[in-house]
């Protein structure tokens, strides 16, 4: 790769020399720096060869170098501390382009330029949000996106809507519904940072960029983006030719007197945190196919600020290619009934005239035309503004009736603000638009699709009284903007100049003019010259151009629904045109007849107006007898109820007389699949995740449904989970009729057999094929494909097919009924043909389904009986699950035994069979012994993080050692001791180990922060049970502990014990101390050889700290016990902030550990950090002290002590023995009292009792 930039000079010579510097170590620090994708920092480190090149050219991907500014790099390797790398970085890049560049900028530096950058934000985006118009006439309604925003529908999928034929069919498009536009932004419901948020024309898309835009700039507490540092909004429309996002965002966001310079902006930029980018319109976008790699497209795409999050809104007929494979899918489902009512109260009448609101409503329900067409925001905005204005309002049949009469309106109202102006009444007509209507349909249709112009040519082209007309109406809007001018020879003044453009009000109302020129072609131009006109238009992108020119022309959508029928997809398309359409009703069922001859699909993304389109299709087609091929619902089927379905969109679809096919239609579930490959959703999961079985009431519904079509000759369910069996007589009727039943799962068609109830396959070559050899349930496949392979097993057995093993994989649940209830619920009779029954309690490696399984003798028993139905049995295998180690039932296991059948057994690769006589389990390795004996010569260990399969399994092993009289060297419970009676000794995860030949017992790591240490202590009766446990073995010699917390003392075991467990050596290892137990007196003690070290300790301060772990603090604890019981004076003790309590005679530490009397103790010193010590408390202090035979001082530091302490009798034994008790108020060693014991007062330095006003001057220094 190093051989292509041999010749380079400039930047391309310093990106080698760079590649040189960048080692593996700098690259992997760099790349965590630049916050890469942890895919990409792994592909960084498995790169073979150039590394460092590979870094340098995703370093110039990302906008961190390029050929003028290198500081985003020098400033990671300033932070990184890599200060000769950065030094000769720089040196390099001087070197080779002739450049410098400066030191990284101190922080204060950087931050005013972060300042700056987000102010110049926040201004640009409160001038967008605050002149918002929702409809173009009325210029004195200029709102805030605040005062007129309405939560619109939105639903998450994975899937892209445009790409649907490049997926694998059985990744269906299951949707999440996203309960606020917030959620966009969050984190919690969102976790990808690229997302596509998509809509039809007028959904709301760039009012919902101002509405974010309006909440990160006011810090809205409600929203996720109150967290966010910055927040980019970008219109695409106005980026043509702007190849450079840091270009695009000084020109559009930053003021004409911004003092940052792009490198400023790429510098804020690399060196925020949290940053949002939010590209508006990309459908808009002019140089989206130009097939220039601007940064944009590498936004979308993810190869560009990966850690930023993206989130780009566009149609859903234009999402861009080649994205980031986690990309997110968001879908605008427009206006719901609440919506509507919300905005028309919000924005249109007031909050509180209910009289104007509910006439706007009444007319929005007037018909179900004007209903579905105000689902699209824009539309139902402008019909409650024109509704409020206009009293009396004409009855749409079509979109294009109401697009009509709202043009109307503009001119209307346009008029009558001229005459009232002129005070003289005059007759107007609107300009000629033949101009405008070819020009725009040329550019919206042309190789690259223009929606903005340059004012003056635009003006030129259409005419000065059409411009200047649509100017005034609102339909047309002048803005101006910066670009760039790379006109060679340009001056620097002329490289960056102003222009003056003019866009549509909404692109709907460019594609209306367009309409109207492919109208006036589509009635008037040869059909073989006419194609070519049609081919220019994309309806995907411009369907609305087809449909109001349907709507504007008879001949014309004859002619459109017709081609439109042709290409590929163009059904649906023609089924809205459809519903535009103006003749005769012969002309509306001639089209209609050739729409059904091709079949009817209603999908549950088809807005509720293209759905009504096709339902009126069918009730037409159903008047007219008109034959429809199939009608398909795909995922649209809600439920059905009295006659009708009801769809997802809440329309009823009454039974269609004359379809030959109905299909009811469920795609596979995205997430389920998702979950079988072992991947994460890029969405936060909801309930939907898993199939629901269709109830049976439920289906026989539809069957009835269907038996009323006098056409239908097949009723098909795909993807549904259906029951398995229906009883006869629930569908009589069907028996009567030649009408075929069927039901596609997966890649198999069941058909319903009307006499049995039961679900059959005719093709016995795929039933051979899929259940031979061995049919196998597991637990980690969908449960759509148990469901088949369920139906295949009973059909291979109807066909009385030999099967020789039926495996279950982690499956099994239950014995129901003496059928195999799975864990998914379904259940499995047992084949009368099966030869081997195996169930297996893990599955394969992939599963996630690792959890050990427990099987009760009641539980082996049932599957026995199960397994005995077949004829043809000849074995049953258990495999990994945790069976009794021994069996009794004698007619079982006769029957077992008469029949010949074997029974096996595998524990973790070891396999044992069922001796059937004795009821236990056996080897048949001869050499089996002798390798127990090798392994139970080392110490068997026993983990938290061991499975109980293969405990149970080292348990197995230690039994049949045992019984075989074999000397078990030793047995290490490793964080897994539970619990022992003294016969069996429990592990923690519920297994047990019975009584073994163990020569020695050794507990460890007992503790865990978690919990408290009382409930991590192990008691007297348990280490009592301990011994007890292990003396049953003839070779028990030691018991010992390491990091486990003991009782400090234990009372005298019992004669009996005591004499058997003389020859039993106790040991407790924490911290480095080793103790052993006097089993006699009950008292920890040390070897007489340790007792010098411990005297030298004693004779040092002795602390106890609140920061030591609870383990160290007993060490120390049993440390001093041992002392004090030996006479060995403890010269200082100091508890450090561990002080909590006092209880009885007792001292209670922060952990709960409890310090008993320490009768050698001389100075005891309590630091407690600011705290408050009552009279109570510290007169039990007191108490605990002077029961120290050598106590001299007594010490309180930084704490607030009572003004007195009341208790004259300790006070006298303090006294007695000269103890001298001293308080610090703080820190302070030179501001001290000393304790008066006669009096029980403090006093200060010269013996001076202390004041009120001195006492209550600690206080407020303390607190």
């Amino acid at each position: 790769m190093m051989h292509l930039f041999h010749n380079l000079v400039g930047f391309g010579s310093f990106k080698v020399a760079l590649a040189g510097l960048l080692k593996l170590e700098i690259i992997l620090h760099l790349a965590t720096y630049f916050e890469y994708p942890p895919a990409k920092i792994s592909e960084l480190r498995e790169t073979p060869g150039e590394k460092g090149l590979v870094m340098a050219t995703l370093m110039e991907e990302r906008g961190q170098i390029n050929s003028n500014d290198i500081s985003p790099l020098l400033l990671a390797l300033d932070k990184l501390k890599l200060f000769g790398i950065m030094s000769s970085t720089r040196n390099l890049f001087e070197l080779h382009t002739g450049k410098k560049n400066p030191e990284p900028l101190p922080e204060p530096q950087s931050r005013g330029k972060t300042k700056l950058f987000l102010e110049y934000l926040k201004s640009t985006y409160t001038l967008w949000f605050n002149k918002i118009q929702p409809i173009p006439y009325i210029r004195d309604h200029v709102a805030c996106v605040d005062d007129i925003y309405i939560e619109t529908g939105m639903e998450v999928t994975k899937r892209s809507p445009s790409n649907e034929k490049d997926l694998n069919p059985d990744v269906g498009s299951r949707t999440k519904k996203l309960k606020s536009y917030r959620d966009v932004f969050s984190d919690n419901v969102i976790s990808s940072n690229r997302v596509i948020l998509h809509g039809d024309a007028g959904y709301g898309k760039s009012c919902f960029t101002l509405k974010a835009a309006h909440d990160w700039c006011t810090g809205n507490i409600s929203s996720p983006l109150k967290d966010v540092g910055i927040f980019i909004l970008l219109p695409l429309r106005l980026l043509g030719d702007l190849s450079s996002l840091f270009l695009a965002i000084s020109l559009l966001l930053m003021p004409g007197e911004s003092r940052l310079t792009e490198d400023d902006i790429i510098e804020v930029l690399n060196n925020s945190c949290s940053v949002v980018i939010l590209l508006d319109g990309y459908d808009e976008y002019p140089d989206k196919d130009s097939g220039v790699g601007t940064d944009i497209i590498k936004l979308t795409a993810g190869t560009m600020f990966a850690n930023f999050k993206v989130i780009t809104c566009t149609r859903s007929s234009c999402i861009p290619q080649d994205l980031d494979p986690r990309t997110v899918f968001i879908r605008l489902t427009g206006f719901d009934d609440n919506a509507k009512d919300e905005y028309i109260h919000r924005a249109v009448v007031g909050e509180h005239n209910e009289e104007a609101a509910d006439r706007i409503k009444r007319l929005l329900s007037s018909s179900h035309v004007i209903s579905d067409i105000c689902q699209v925001p824009l539309f139902c905005v402008m019909f409650a503004h024109i509704a409020n204005k206009e009293k009396d309002l004409v009855k749409f049949t079509s979109v294009t009736t109401f697009f009509r009469y709202m043009l109307t309106c503009f001119y209307n109202h346009m008029w009558r603000k001229k005459d009232t102006a002129s005070s003289k009444k005059r007759n107007e007509s609107p300009a000629d638009h033949t101009k405008l209507n070819k020009v725009v349909f040329y550019d919206l249709t042309g190789s690259t699709q223009q929606i903005v112009w340059d004012k003056h040519e635009f003006k030129n082209k259409i005419g000065s009284k059409c411009y200047d007309e649509l100017i005034e109406i609102g339909i047309l809007l002048e803005d101006e903007v910066m670009e760039v001018n790379n006109t060679p020879g340009v001056s620097v003044h002329e490289h960056i100049r102003r222009r003056e453009i003019v866009r549509f009000y909404h692109k709907l109302f460019a594609e209306w003019y367009a309409a109207n020129y492919l109208a006036d072609c589509a009635r008037s131009v040869f059909t073989m010259w006419l194609n070519k006109t049609f081919e220019r238009v994309n309806p995907l992108d411009l369907q609305f151009v087809f449909r109001f020119a349907c709507g504007l022309n008879t001949k014309a959508s004859q002619r459109i629904i017709e081609y439109l029928r042709k290409i590929d997809d163009g059904q649906s398309f023609a089924s809205l045109c459809f519903f535009e359409q103006m003749g005769s009703e012969e002309d509306i069922i001639d089209t209609a007849k050739q729409m059904c001859s091709d079949g009817m699909v209603i999908g549950c993304s088809d807005s509720r107006l293209l759905q009504r389109s096709n339902i009126q299709i069918l009730d037409i087609a159903s008047k007219g007898q008109i034959p429809v091929t199939y009608l398909q619902l795909k995922d649209s089927f809600h439920k059905i109820d009295g006659s009708n379905i009801i769809l997802s969109s809440g329309l009823d679809l009454p039974c269609p007389l004359s379809v030959a096919t109905i299909s009811i239609i469920k795609a596979s579930d995205d997430l389920e699949n998702k979950r079988v490959r072992n991947e994460e959703p890029s969405f936060q999961n909801d309930q939907e995740s898993e199939d629901v079985t269709v109830s049976q009431d439920t289906v026989t519904k539809l069957l009835q449904y269907g038996l009323k079509s006098r056409a239908l000759k097949e009723l098909t369910f795909e993807g549904h989970m259906l029951p398995l069996s229906f009883p006869p007589e629930s569908i009589p009727d069907l028996q009567s009729k030649d009408i075929k039943i069927s039901w596609k799962l997966l890649n198999f068609e069941f058909r319903l057999d009307l006499q049995s109830g039961n679900w059959k396959m005719d093709d016995i070559k795929t039933i051979r094929k899929t259940i031979l050899p061995t049919v196998s349930l597991e637990n980690f496949i969908s449960r759509k494909r148990e469901t088949a392979t369920i139906l295949l097993l009973a059909n291979g057995t109807y066909h009385n097919m030999v099967i020789p093993c039926l495996h279950f994989l982690g499956s099994f649940d239950t014995i129901y009924d003496n059928n195999i209830k799975l864990q998914s619920g379904l259940v499995v009779a047992c084949p009368a043909s099966v030869r081997r029954v195996h169930l297996a309690a893990t599955g394969n490696e992939s599963s996630r389904c690792h959890e050990d399984r427990a099987l009760t003798e009641e539980d082996v028993l049932a599957i026995f009986q199960y397994s005995l139905q077949s004829q043809t049995l000849a074995e049953i295998i258990f495999e990994d699950y945790l069976l009794p180690l021994k069996f009794d039932h004698d007619g079982i296991q006769e029957e077992l035994k008469s029949r010949r059948i074997k029974v096996y057994w595998r524990l973790n690769h070891r396999q044992c069979f069922l001796e059937l006589e004795s009821g236990l389990w056996k080897h048949h390795d001869v050499h089996y012994v002798q390798s127990i004996r090798d392994t139970c010569s080392r110490t068997v260990k026993f983990t938290k993080n061991q499975k109980a399969s293969l405990q149970y399994s080292n348990i197995q092993l230690l039994v049949i050692a045992s019984n075989h009289d074999i000397q078990i060297h030793g047995l290490h419970l490793i964080h897994t001791f539970g619990t022992t009676d003294g016969i069996t000794l429990s592990l923690r995860s519920g297994v047990a180990v019975p009584k073994v030949s163990v020569k020695s017992i050794r507990i460890t790591k007992q503790y865990t922060d978690s919990s408290t240490a009382d409930e991590n202590e192990i008691n007297e009766e348990q280490i009592e049970g301990l011994l007890q446990y292990g003396l049953q073995s003839e070779y028990f010699c030691k018991l010992s502990f390491q990091e486990c917390l003991l009782p400090l003392t234990f009372r005298p075991l019992s004669e009996e014990l005591q004499t058997k467990a003389r020859a039993v050596r106790v040991s407790w290892c924490l911290c480095d101390r080793k103790f052993l137990l006097d089993s006699e007196s009950g008292q920890w003690k040390v070897k007489k050889a340790d007792m010098a070290s411990l005297q030298d300790r004693c004779s040092r301060d002795i602390f106890i700290e609140n920061t030591a772990s609870v383990l160290r603090q007993r060490s120390t604890i049993q440390e001093l016990v041992i002392a004090s019981n030996n006479t060995i004076p403890i010269r200082r003790l100091c508890l450090r902030e561990s002080f909590q309590d006092i209880d009885g005679e007792d001292i209670v530490l922060t952990t709960g550990l409890r310090l008993q009397i320490l009768t050698s103790v001389e100075t005891i010193e309590i630091r407690a950090e600011g705290r408050e010590i009552s009279d109570t408390v510290i007169g039990g202090i007191l108490k605990y002290a002077i029961q120290s035979h050598n106590l001299k001082e007594m010490k309180f530091y930084h704490c607030l002590l009572p003004f007195s302490i009341p208790v004259p009798d300790i006070r006298e034994s303090l006294r007695s023995k000269k103890v001298i008790v001293y308080w610090y108020p703080s820190y302070n060693l030179g501001h001290n009292y000393q304790l008066h014991l006669h009096s029980g007062h403090w006093l200060r330095a010269g013996l001076v009792e202390i004041t009120d006003k001195q006492y209550d001057e600690e206080v407020t220094s303390l607190f």
